[in-house]
């Protein structure tokens, strides 16, 4: 589990295509401060599992189904990634619930500059919409996220100075595809929406 607090901007160092999936090298100073073997590490917001690692760098498995379904597919060498390590019990949690489980991608269709933050436009699949509303919590590239705005199929993120800093949020301009992972909380009152309604048919 992630709070959608990303730790540093990693950099795609190396991609090795395998059968079924492919093997990335990310070059990183912080995660790879204490990383280990088998850690569950958010990728620019996909949980994968570091498979070896050394001072600079560590290396993640990628299976062919992940890369349809996210960004992963699309990374070319020297990509910037969002990156952190997964959230740790009694630590702080500054974000919202991330599982690093994709729901979809979407894409930035307007970057406005305003005198203290950058206004992101995203649009959406159709199938995610539902999931969200003003005020409401979004994890966009592995990056904890208000919402400001819902138009149809279209959110609106405002970014302050420090995150356009920490994160990949400085490199994302119109036409970039995002990984869109919508709140928890949400999916959950769905679905035992869903069954409630299902008991009273």
């Amino acid at each position: 589990m992630f709070t959608g607090i990303v730790e540093e901007v990693a950099r795609l160092i190396s991609i090795e295509k395998k059968e079924g999936g492919c093997s990335l090298e990310i070059e990183s100073r912080t995660v790879t401060e204490d990383v280990r073997i088998g850690d569950s590490i958010s990728v620019s917001g996909v949980c994968l599992t570091v498979t070896s690692y050394n001072k600079q760098s560590f290396t993640v498995d990628v299976m062919e189904k992940t890369m349809e379904d996210t960004t992963m597919g699309t990374l070319e060498v020297d990509a910037p990634v969002n990156v952190e390590r997964a959230v740790q019990a009694g630590g702080r949690f500054d974000g919202h619930i991330v599982t690093g489980h994709v729901d979809g991608v979407g894409q930035v269709t307007s970057r406005e500059e305003k005198q203290n933050s950058t206004q992101f436009s995203i649009t959406l699949p159709e199938k995610l919409t539902r999931y969200m509303i003003m005020k409401g919590s979004v994890a966009v590239d592995g990056t904890s996220l208000t919402i400001f705005a819902v138009e149809e199929n279209e959110i609106k993120i405002s970014i302050i100075p420090h995150t356009h800093k920490a994160t990949k949020f400085a490199f994302l301009h119109e036409g970039d595809a995002v990984n869109i992972e919508c709140d928890m909380v949400a999916k959950y009152i769905e679905k035992f929406t869903e069954v409630n309604d299902e008991k009273h048919d």
